[in-house]
């Protein structure tokens, strides 16, 4: 996967807290770092409905949500599901808040929630950062029972237990743009030095770690992921902790053939992402339903108005 580079901050970026940045260089962990206990955190949602009201003249977006998130826990080489939570979500734009919860079925109930922004896709992002929660939730959970944590995304400022953030798509290099050369010299299994990102939401260690090798015609940057511990975990923990993911994952990555976003998205996460989307339910039915309900909700509006 390409990266965008971009120069580094000196002033919010230390480059040398572990090895001096001049003398960087692919570090290859020993062998016998594996995990013996990790779970892999993920969510996955999806759009039921698009809906639209007209509030005192103003066009209010909405929509209709289903989201889920979960882990899949590995002991041993044994990969199991922790138990998922699937919430159903009524969204509303603009910073207008719904009544009530919306009871499609007596088993199909969307909790209502408001979301400030404007516009078609505002509701979506209240979804997302419902998954967001239960996605923390879930990791915090997987924490208490002493697993080593890989959660979607940067790593949030209280995450509590060993948790890594686990940054799939890169968007930002963060260390100086003449460490690209070094990280498109790491091999499979191997990771980069750390880095202490002093951000104002809270410090954090971070290092790229190389999945897979990059195949002919790709970018020497291709297979490279991000990954990120608090601070306050000290530097050592955030060593062993990197060196121990650096051996673990790679054999985690599936091939090329298998899922177009390998090796990034992880067999055990691409499983907990089908599982999870099982979950939501049937996707046809469940618009079939909403319009039985919205078709039900309109008669009984009328009925309403003309009895009055």
């Amino acid at each position: 996967m390409p990266m965008e580079a971009e120069a580094a901050d000196p002033e919010t970026v230390d480059a040398d807290v572990e090895i001096s940045f001049p003398a960087w260089a692919p570090v290859t962990p020993q062998p016998s770092s594996r995990a013996a206990l990790l779970a892999l955190v993920d969510g996955v949602r999806r759009l039921d409905a698009r809906l639209v009201a007209d509030v005192g003249g103003q066009l209010v977006h909405a929509a209709l949500a289903s989201v889920a998130s979960g882990s899949v826990t590995i002991s041993d080489g044994v990969a199991t599901f922790d138990p998922p939570t699937v919430v159903r979500v009524l969204a509303v734009g603009s910073g207008e808040s719904a009544d009530t919860s919306l009871a499609v079925r007596d088993d199909l109930i969307y909790e209502a929630m408001s979301w400030p922004g404007e516009g078609p896709d505002a509701p979506l992002r209240a979804a997302l950062e419902r998954m967001r929660r239960i996605e923390t939730k879930a990791a915090r959970d997987a924490a208490k029972r002493g697993a080593l944590v890989l959660a979607d995304g940067p790593i949030e400022a209280d995450a509590e237990g060993t948790v890594v953030g686990y940054v799939k798509r890169i968007e930002r290099l963060y260390v100086p743009t003449s460490a690209m050369s070094i990280l498109a010299r790491m091999k499979r299994g191997q990771r980069s030095p750390l880095f202490l990102l002093k951000a104002i939401r809270s410090p954090r260690y971070g290092w790229f770690l190389r999945l897979a090798d990059p195949l002919p015609g790709e970018s020497p940057l291709s297979g490279v992921a991000r990954l990120e511990v608090l601070a306050s975990r000290g530097k050592d923990s955030a060593v062993k902790i990197a060196d121990t993911l650096t051996s673990t994952l790679p054999p985690l990555a599936p091939s090329r053939a298998r899922d177009p976003r390998s090796p990034q998205n992880l067999m055990p996460i691409g499983a907990l992402e089908t599982y999870l989307r099982r979950l939501l339910g049937d996707q046809a039915w469940i618009r079939r339903l909403i319009r039985a309900r919205m078709a039900l909700a309109e008669q009984e509006s009328l009925g309403t108005r003309t009895n009055s």
